[in-house]
């Protein structure tokens, strides 16, 4: 700003220092405005059981589909496909369902979880909806030596 608009340096130490003028080019186009992406119309919210109590323990998971206003849209039926990630070095549980149907804009599974661990799941369902959660699996204390 002192040297586009003509001002003194303030100090000798900002007198000193480099007005970065190099880094602009000033004749340069202007690049086009970027694209944001697109949220979906829905999201596949998970209900807050994301704790399981134990390894072992089953877990009932609730999935609803909620508006970008974040309210129930019931309206929504579909699949969804789920995906989880296990801990690193540990394998997925058995039985864990790769597809559910939504149904009035909501489902639900039980599943158990054979370690302790943090699992994310990830849900994609009707028109593009998206979602995940993190389940933190304790220790079971019924195992511990």
């Amino acid at each position: 700003m002192q040297r586009i608009f003509g001002l003194h340096a303030l100090n000798a130490t900002n007198a000193a220092q480099n007005d970065l003028m190099g880094a602009f080019d000033f004749h340069r186009k202007p690049l086009p405005r970027p694209k944001l992406p697109e949220a979906p119309a829905d999201t596949v919210a998970f209900d807050d059981s994301t704790y399981a109590p134990g390894s072992g323990a089953k877990l009932t998971v609730n999935l609803q589909v909620n508006t970008p206003a974040l309210t129930p849209d019931s309206s929504t039926s579909g699949s969804v496909s789920l995906k989880q990630i296990p801990p690193a070095g540990v394998p997925a549980p058995a039985g864990f369902p790769a597809t559910m149907t939504i149904s009035g804009g909501k489902a639900s599974f039980t599943t158990s979880f054979s370690q302790a661990g943090y699992y994310r799941i990830e849900a994609t369902g009707p028109d593009g909806s998206l979602g995940f959660t993190t389940v933190d699996v304790g220790v079971n204390p019924n195992t511990l030596p």
